[in-house]
């Protein structure tokens, strides 16, 4: 799963100008209400039902769904947008999007392939931040605990997990808050589980989120 400023690739929605959250945990691609009735106010917008959640774990309203080109560089499709309120980012490059294409994504060094050509992601000035989730189905024993590798692949070489408040709520599973270095595409990632029974949890299951850090500062107690 990724998110943050190192993952904005800038296109082109009906030839009007987007910066793309490229979030490859998204199921569907997104454009916020207010861009879209800024930017593309004659393009028919069609009723649609969509269930789903942000990557905060709060529900998404979509208003509806409208069909436009996607151009990014030289490379352009049509796709299906679903319009949802109060998101904060502009457009999100989903999964639906990138898998029908067959784009792929070199985040260490920030850029994106789309055919056989390479398109550089900016970075909009916020903090970084990297979302982390599982790929596999998980299973944690009653009253164990393991270590999972996770893959993140953002080159970021110390990072800070800030877990999700909603992790234990849904699944039982505790994920400890800390600081890790982070090997060239995987992070390690600590998780519990305190009850009596086996846990599991599912792929895509969002773990929290990984905060660049540039330093680690050792204090110790002089006496």
């Amino acid at each position: 799963m990724l998110f943050g400023p190192l993952s904005i690739i800038e296109g082109f929605i009906s030839e009007r100008p987007a910066k793309f959250l490229v979030d490859t945990a998204a199921s569907m691609t997104i454009v916020n209400e207010s861009f879209q009735c800024k930017n593309m106010p004659n393009i028919p917008l069609h009723p649609g039902q969509v269930n789903t959640t942000s990557v905060t774990g709060d529900p998404m309203h979509f208003t509806g769904i409208f069909s436009a080109s996607l151009r990014i560089g030289s490379n352009v499709a049509f796709h299906d947008f679903c319009v949802t309120l109060g998101f904060q980012h502009n457009c999100i490059l989903g999964k639906d999007f990138l898998t029908r294409e067959g784009i792929t994504l070199d985040i260490s060094h920030r850029m994106l392939k789309w055919n056989t050509e390479f398109t550089a992601m900016v970075n909009d000035g916020q903090e970084v931040a990297w979302g982390i989730s599982l790929v596999d189905k998980l299973e944690i024993l009653p009253q164990s605990e393991l270590v999972a590798l996770l893959p993140i692949g953002t080159g970021c070489s110390i990072g800070l997990i800030e877990v999700d408040g909603l992790l234990y709520l849904s699944s039982n599973i505790y994920a400890a808050r800390s600081i890790i270095r982070a090997e060239p595409e995987e992070i390690p990632v600590r998780l519990v589980n305190p009850s009596y029974n086996t846990a599991t949890l599912d792929p895509s299951v969002k773990i929290g989120t990984v905060m660049s850090i540039t330093d680690v500062a050792t204090v110790r107690n002089l006496e």
